[in-house]
């Protein structure tokens, strides 16, 4: 309590939030909220929050019951309400983050909600939505306002980017959670397939020979068949399936395509890629892919600590489509080979040693301070210079005389 100025409770936690821990942030607010006092002194909660630009607390857990049970039309109608009142997207955005996470943790520890600090209306209010939602739901939510956040402070418009967040949340809501769809497939009963043709076929005796060898030149119109010849037809196309049925069906992982073409190594694979225009995905395994095994059309490897999260779901189907067979790539826990970008460090730094080491590169290194070795390169050596009459035009192998002068 400030001299003559009345601090309501609600104000002050308003400020502290605010404030965020920063003793200078918080001073600096309650002076705007004493200088914007009312004629009788107090500072009110209400008016901290307009000057804030805070939602009510109770407008936000009707906002969040209303999208949660995927009353949209209602929900964006309190969107709209407190916008009007002052409230910006960001801050309602952080609420219903704020909310989703109290309601967690009242769900998981109940207790929590009958805290004194706690209002009574965001008490029973918080309770009716814990026991209503489950804890899937409750995480899905707050997986998605965590999304939209970053959608909302990015945005052009943030509080059209703040609506459509509030639209995909309450159409989910109404959706199944994963283990939900689990279990509902686990009770679903399997669709039996029907019967097939083939259970009469010992039972008739009728070669069917004939009907495969008949020739088609020439179309012509069946003949009806007597009543009794129906069976023998009808068994002619029966006894043939189990001879179908019989043959192994080629998997993909195991036999290649017609005409398919594996790279033979690990390097081959990359070349590939980069003859597919797929640079992106070639560069992120030279510097982040450990090879453990490469068996086409299986590659495995440990991803190193800058490596996408999605690396292997995104070279699968690239490889499946530039070799045309389905490839088996996982990750391993395996040590592997050095990454390619690595081996060629060491490479080059293994030449850099070893040019150091020659008589010249070392003269010239003493001569000038500081110098260093950038690169090293081979330089094709051109034989029987001496004689060549391109690189020395004085020299003319026809005239043995004159090479003995010039030799002299």
């Amino acid at each position: 309590k400030e001299e003559g100025v009345d601090l309501d409770p609600g104000a002050v936690r308003l400020i502290a939030h605010a404030a965020d821990g920063s003793v200078r942030d918080g001073l600096s607010i309650l002076d705007q909220a004493i200088a914007s006092r009312s004629g009788d002194g107090s500072v009110g909660e209400d008016a901290v929050r307009a000057m804030l630009g805070l939602a009510d607390r109770t407008e936000v857990f009707e906002l969040f019951e209303s999208v949660m049970g995927g009353e949209i039309g209602e929900a964006l109608d309190r969107l709209s309400a407190q916008y009007a009142a002052g409230a910006d997207g960001e801050s309602i955005m952080g609420d219903l983050l704020d909310l989703a996470h109290w309601l967690t943790r009242v769900k998981i520890t109940p207790v929590i909600a009958d805290d004194p600090v706690v209002p009574e209306v965001e008490r029973v209010i918080g309770r009716r939505l814990a026991e209503g939602l489950s804890m899937p739901v409750l995480t899905r939510a707050w997986q998605m306002l965590l999304k939209g956040l970053s959608e909302v402070q990015s945005a052009p418009q943030p509080m059209k980017a703040l609506e459509m967040v509030l639209v995909r949340i309450a159409y989910a809501a109404s959706l199944p959670t994963p283990a939900e769809m689990v279990s509902r497939l686990q009770k679903t009963p399997p669709v039996s397939a029907p019967a097939a043709p083939t259970a009469q076929a010992p039972t008739v005796s009728a070669p069917v020979s004939a009907p495969v060898s008949a020739p088609v030149s020439t179309p012509v119109a069946p003949a009806p068949a007597p009543a009794e010849t129906a069976p023998a037809t009808t068994s002619s196309v029966a006894s043939s399936a189990p001879q179908a049925a019989l043959q192994p069906v080629p998997t993909p992982e195991t036999v290649p395509a017609t005409g398919a073409v594996l790279p033979k190594n690990y390097e081959a694979m990359l070349s590939l890629l980069d003859d597919a225009r797929e640079g992106r995905l070639a560069a992120e395994l030279r510097t982040q892919a450990h090879l453990v095994r490469f068996e086409p059309p299986r590659f495995e490897f440990r991803p190193g600590p800058n490596a996408s999260s999605n690396l292997s779901n995104r070279l699968g189907p690239v490889l499946d489509r530039l070799t045309g067979v389905h490839w088996g790539v996982s990750l391993s826990r395996e040590e592997g080979d050095p990454t390619l970008s690595e081996q060629a460090e060491s490479r080059d730094a293994a030449r850099k040693r070893e040019a150091a080491g020659h008589p010249l590169v070392k003269a010239a290194l003493e001569t000038f301070p500081g110098s260093k070795i950038t690169d090293v390169r081979d330089i094709p050596i051109v034989a029987d210079m001496a004689i060549d009459p391109e690189i020395d035009p004085e020299i003319d192998p026809e005239n043995e005389d004159d090479n003995q002068e010039n030799d002299k």
